[in-house]
């Protein structure tokens, strides 16, 4: 026994020191101090466990414990002083704010409590009072840590599992010592750990504490019903805000336990009270009804809120919660759903109207908008019922938050036709103007300028532009006006412009200009109005155009008049750049036969060169494009200029049937188009020498200068343009001495950067190069306009690109491109033989057919084989007509035999026949000859091998009929001249020779044709 209180004795002594300790830190502040913090935590973790397992030990053995009483006392003093300490600095709301010092500030609680508890059993007196005591410092603790739990958001784990457990062993042992309890400690007792378990959402332990507390024999006072109350208010509150779909039915239980557990105001003695469980019982009804409506339990939820209407007044929370209910208790299509939202409204607008609560009005426009989106019409009804109702009584600011919002449901939400939403809009504007004695705000106005102004956009997108003018008008009023800028009403008025510009109000447009924009007329400087006026002009003269009405007097005026907007928009303008910027913004999206258009594009770039066009001042040039290198951008602005003249006089091109074409492009058309992409030519020459410039520059101000570019499609566009020109004009066989379009499409492909190309891309840009060479080599060709100077161009560009391109195609892999190269090899062949056919040397014939590409090539091309023929046989008719001479005869005879003989292994059987024929045709008027015969003697050796459906080929038939015919013929007529003149035997032989071949070209008919011939032979010989 005295083993067991000596160490009893130096435990409690431990337990002295240490609060001792403890609480002279706190006194000295150096709990603030974060190494001491965190020595006295670790000293009171290992102290907690030791003070748990003692008093176990000592709970069954009390009596047998020996100690002072002096000792005793001491504990009891030391725990005291630490006790009221810790009061003092509960106070201290920064301990919350700092998790470390918190968690040390709970376990020094829990320990000093359960010294007192270890007090109060070694008290051999076991005096009451100390078992109360206990009993209290326990209830507080655990309320101190529900406290905590209401009052921080705590994140740090360790802190909230610490939390739980003190509230677990001080629950643990408040049990032990609750026969201690007295009047309302119980009570207390119950309460607190009902709050502890409803707020961890342990349903069935709240369940408990709540039936302890009613089966206790004392009533809760105002204070505790109070903490009931908002206990399960607030956790009920949190679930159903936290809670997306399942929720607890057990939560109303306790929810209208604790609506039936507040005091009847009768029942309450002062007015602080009664206004405090008033509010109470609202707030926790409306909570019931909520918590129905979501469990969709809509009978009790009705029930409940026409409690609240009966006691309390309809308000915005019952709104929110009735139209809530129908939400769920409808689908959106439901009618039902629509009337009894209507419904809510109109009962919660009289309960605003009869209670002169006008400030609750502005939050009606939320219900109005979310009332659209099922029915517009009715949400616009609303409104207007509103507004037209009682209006005297309604603030301005409301009134335009309610005008505002229900034309945003009108532009919106409102599906009715056009037409009806117009009618609705003026009716607004009506109302509003009626209602109104003072001057809207000024956001108020702009708010409605915009809803206007967004709509008729979307209307004029739509094209519906006589609708989208309605819109603009209703902006033109005296309440708009007032309080919006001259800039912003200078905006609408354009817009307004605009819509009467489509819709053909020509006399509108300046209607508007003149009565409307009087200052801005005055000024006359703003471009977009300049614009605007000058599409006016144009399109009005379209309209005389398409009329076919020749009033020459009004478009000379309107041309004219459009010539002072340019020039104006010059002044205006604050660059070159802007200016080029404003002129395309002018001649864009018109049709391109416009009479006054192509004057004005004919004035600005055909009449006058670019650097020519004279401004007001003679010495300004209007169309200069500036030559220093910060001019870059104003090339690339003026060049859109360019490309779009261009293309109106493409369009207008492309409308010429083919004799109209033959007889305006020469003179009308080429020359305009000549100066169009000279100017273009120039202007890229000029770019590429200031970029080069530019580039070698050193000086820092550079960097802002080689930002501008035009793209190689850009100018590939212009190339392209060129091209097809010509290439116009050769397929309308429209032959001019003065055309150069594909020289000029070569002179752009040569400004193009090759730097920024890949291989690819090379390769494309070279294919156009060799398009435009084989084209204009063909045209000049064809139309015999060729020069000495230009046939010798023409010959070096093209040997320099068939060898460029043979270096190409033994490089690539790809069979697109390879195909693609190829097929110009083979055009650039084809013009290289062309030029040759034209210029009639004999030398350079020879040299080509010794070129071993161009014959490995066409032994193996059909498609060069054939052009190669159709270029050889193409004075054939003038052969016929013996209208070449005779060198020309030779030299076109020595090119046919040529290229028969060279392709002749490579031809086809039927090919070799007809390109014979063709041949033997050509020559028909001259004396036969051994070569002749030895061409034909090669074809008739190589038919040897004719196959059996060739046989049958009848057009092959045909040719070895017309074959036997002509040789026999020719047989005939020399045997008739050896006859005559008494021919030697070389004639002889020749006689023989070509009925040799006669014969055997009948070997391959099957008409008995061979043996007549040979029967026929036979009789002359014999005559």
């Amino acid at each position: 026994m005295a083993d067991i209180s000596s160490s009893c004795k130096s435990t409690i002594t431990e337990f002295v020191e240490a609060c001792n300790d403890i609480n002279d830190k706190f006194q000295k502040n150096e709990t603030n101090d974060s190494k001491i913090l965190s020595s006295l935590t670790n000293k009171i973790n290992l102290l907690i466990p030791v003070t748990e397992k003692f008093e176990r030990s000592i709970k069954t053995i009390p009596t047998l414990i020996v100690l002072d009483d002096s000792l005793l006392l001491s504990l009891e003093n030391s725990c005291s002083n630490l006790y009221n300490t810790l009061i003092l600095e509960s106070k201290n709301k920064s301990i919350l704010e700092t998790p470390n010092y918190l968690f040390f500030f709970l376990n020094v609680k829990y320990f000093v409590v359960l010294l007192f508890f270890i007090f109060h059993i070694l008290s051999k007196e076991c005096n009451t009072n100390y078992g109360k005591n206990c009993f209290k410092f326990f209830v507080s603790l655990i309320k101190f840590c529900l406290d905590l739990y209401l009052q921080v958001n705590i994140i740090d784990k360790s802190l909230n599992s610490l939390i739980n457990k003190i509230i677990r062993k001080s629950e643990k042992y408040s049990d032990q010592l609750v026969h201690f309890s007295e009047g309302g400690m119980l009570t207390d007792f119950y309460l607190t750990n009902f709050q502890v378990y409803f707020h961890e959402k342990d349903l069935t332990n709240a369940a408990l504490y709540e039936s302890k507390i009613k089966n206790t024999d004392i009533k809760l006072n105002e204070n505790q019903i109070l903490e009931f109350c908002k206990t399960v208010y607030n956790c009920s509150l949190k679930i159903i805000t936290e809670s997306n779909n399942s929720l607890n039915t057990e939560y109303v239980v306790f929810l209208n336990k604790a609506s039936q557990m507040i005091p009847l105001q009768s029942e309450l003695s002062n007015n602080t009270s009664k206004s405090k469980f008033k509010n109470l019982k609202y707030s926790v009804l409306v909570l019931i009804a909520d918590y129905y409506v979501r469990l969709l339990q809509f009978e009790d939820a009705e029930i409940v809120i026409e409690e609240i209407i009966q006691n309390y007044q309809i308000d915005l929370n019952l709104v929110i919660l009735k139209i809530d209910m129908i939400k769920k208790k409808y689908s959106n299509t439901d009618p039902q759903l629509v009337i009894e939202y209507k419904e809510i409204l109109k009962r919660f607008i009289m309960s605003i109207m009869s209670n002169n609560n006008i400030s609750c009005l502005e939050s009606m426009t939320t219900f109005f908008c979310d009332l659209a989106k099922y029915s517009p019409e009715e949400a616009f009804s609303c409104f207007e019922y509103v507004l037209t109702n009682q209006t005297s009584k309604i603030p301005l600011d409301i009134i335009e938050k309610l005008f505002n919002n229900r034309l945003f449901i009108l532009t919106e939400f409102l599906n009715t036709s056009e037409e009806i939403k117009i009618n609705q809009l003026k009716s607004s504007f009506d109302d509003l103007q009626r209602i109104i004695d003072q001057e809207l705000s000024e956001t108020s106005v702009n708010s409605i300028v915009t809803l206007v102004w967004n709509y008729a956009k979307k209307l004029k997108k739509k094209s519906l532009i006589k609708e989208a003018l309605e819109w603009f008008h209703q902006l033109d009023n005296d309440i708009i006006n007032n309080k919006i800028s001259d800039e912003t009403k200078n905006i609408i008025f354009r817009a307004m412009q605009q819509c009467e510009l489509e819709l053909g109000n020509f006399e509108k447009v300046y209607y508007i200009y003149e009565k409307k924009m009087i200052e801005e007329k005055e000024k006359n400087n703003n471009f977009k109005t300049q614009i605007i006026l000058f599409k006016t002009k144009v399109k009005e003269a379209d309209d005389i155009f398409e009329r076919n009405e020749k009033e020459l007097n009004i478009l000379e005026k309107i041309a004219n008049d459009c010539k002072d907007i340019i020039l104006n928009l010059k002044q205006i303008s604050k660059s070159y750049t802007q200016f080029y910027d404003f002129l395309y913004a002018c001649f864009i999206d018109f049709k391109s036969n416009n009479p006054v258009l192509l004057y004005l594009l004919d004035f600005l770039f055909v009449e006058n060169n670019c650097s020519e066009v004279k401004g007001n001042n003679e010495n300004e040039n209007l169309f200069e494009v500036n030559n220093s290198s910060s001019g870059l951008f104003s090339h690339l602005s003026f060049m859109r200029i360019l490309r779009l003249a261009i293309q109106l006089h493409l369009t207008n091109l492309e409308l010429l049937d083919k004799k109209i074409f033959i007889q305006e492009f020469p003179n009308i058309y080429l020359p305009k188009f000549e100066k169009l992409l000279e100017q273009g030519l120039n202007i890229l020459m000029r770019f590429r020498q200031l970029k080069e410039m530019d580039i070698n520059s050193s000086s820092t101000s550079s960097n802002q200068l080689i930002t501008g570019s035009f793209t190689n499609t850009e100018i590939n566009w212009f190339a392209a343009v060129a091209f097809n020109l010509e290439n116009k004009c050769f397929q309308n066989d429209l032959y001019l001495n003065n055309m150069n379009m594909c020289k000029v499409a070569v002179e752009y492909i040569n400004l193009i950067d090759k730097k920024s190309l890949n291989d690819l891309e090379l390769k494309e840009l070279k294919v156009r190069e060799m398009r435009c060479i084989c084209l204009d080599c063909f045209y000049k060709k064809d139309g015999n306009i060729f020069n000495l100077s230009e046939m010798n161009k023409l010959n070096a560009s093209i040997l320099k690109l068939i060898g460029e391109s043979m270096g190409i195609l033994s490089h690539l892999n790809d069979e697109n491109q390879y195909t693609e190269i190829m097929d110009c090899v083979r055009e650039l062949w084809l013009a290289r033989f062309s030029l040759i056919d034209y210029e009639k040397k004999d030398q350079n014939l020879f040299n080509l057919f010794n070129n071993h590409n161009f014959i490995n090539l066409l032994i193996t091309d059909d498609e060069l084989v054939t052009g190669c023929f159709c270029i050889a046989f193409n004075n054939y008719n003038d052969n016929k007509s013996n209208k070449i001479s005779l060198k020309q005869f030779d030299f076109d005879k020595k090119k046919i035999s040529l290229l028969i003989n060279k392709t002749l292994p490579t031809l086809s059987i039927k090919e070799s026949l007809i390109y014979n024929r063709k041949y033997v045709e050509w020559l028909f008027h001259q004396d036969p000859d051994e070569e002749l015969s030895k061409l034909i003697r090669k074809i008739l050796t190589k038919s040897s091998s004719l196959s059996d459906n060739e046989k049958e080929d009848p057009e092959i038939f045909s040719e070895f009929d017309w074959l036997s015919t002509h040789c026999w013929n020719v047989s005939i007529r020399c045997l008739i001249e050896e006859e005559e003149m008494q021919s030697n035997n070389n004639n002889t032989q020749l006689s023989k020779i070509w009925f040799d071949l006669a014969i055997d070209s009948s070997r391959y008919l099957n008409n008995g044709k061979k043996e007549k011939l040979e029967s026929l032979r036979v009789e002359m010989s014999i005559r």
